[in-house]
């Protein structure tokens, strides 16, 4: 994405938030160019708090671009899935914290041959609540 296309998103967004009173945005797996837009849109806007839900590191580009985003791009607060994430934010002086994933894949292992495939979907306990 260009220079400009960041420039329209940080007008569009800009734009929603004022027509919207939005005061928290919250980006889920977003790139820098969304970080950079959204940034961009509330800088200065003490009325908007903005929450980055963060997986893994950002796929890294030219060292001046990478920079120049950690510089722009300033959320409220970081989420991040793990330890090592929180810390190499936490490292730049960002605000964030770990909430491991709270995906218990253990259930998602069940499987019983005896029962039919059709109890799965619903059962009758499910039918009478």
């Amino acid at each position: 994405p260009s220079f400009f296309s960041i420039a329209k998103n940080i007008f569009l967004i800009k734009k929603i938030v004022k027509a919207h009173n939005i005061g928290i945005i919250h980006s889920h797996f977003a790139d820098r160019n969304i970080h950079l837009a959204v940034s961009g849109a509330i800088w200065n806007n003490k009325n908007v708090d903005y929450i980055v839900h963060v997986h893994s590191e950002p796929k890294k580009r030219s060292a001046f671009y990478d920079r120049l985003a950690m510089f722009f791009t300033n959320a409220t607060l970081y989420i991040t899935v793990s330890e090592s994430i929180e810390n190499s934010l936490s490292i730049t002086g960002r605000k964030a914290i770990t909430l491991p994933n709270a995906v218990d894949f253990s259930r998602l292992d069940f499987t019983d041959r005896t029962v039919k495939k059709e109890s799965y979907i619903s059962s009758p306990e499910q039918k009478t609540a």
